[in-house]
């Protein structure tokens, strides 16, 4: 077996994740100030709710040397929209050229 030093958790938004042995699918997270369309981040307009549902997704455990990096922003991800205990941090597309537009200063 691979230690889990050796491993990093990984997401896929289009249903499977490379080099993972045990993926697991997820659904029903939701997105407060951004919408999805056409596969990434979008902006929202002003008549689009706050929230909204993400795709269904895949997480799983990949080794460092396997691991095939997409360009996306890492979202913080909570238990609940209290945001009280975090999760994690999912990668989630967005248009290229866009990453640092979507990240706070």
């Amino acid at each position: 077996g691979t230690p889990l030093v050796d491993m990093v958790m990984t997401c896929s938004w289009n249903g499977t994740v490379p080099n993972c042995a045990l993926p697991v699918s997820i659904e029903g997270i939701q997105l407060q100030g951004a919408k999805w369309q056409n596969g990434s981040l979008c902006d929202l307009s002003t008549d689009d709710p706050s929230w909204v549902r993400m795709p269904d997704l895949s997480i799983g455990w990949v080794q460092n040397d396997k691991l095939q990096e997409e360009d996306g922003v890492a979202v913080p991800t909570y238990i609940t929209k209290s945001r009280e205990t975090l999760l994690c941090e999912l990668k989630v597309p967005c248009p290229a050229g866009e990453v640092d537009s979507w990240i706070l200063p």
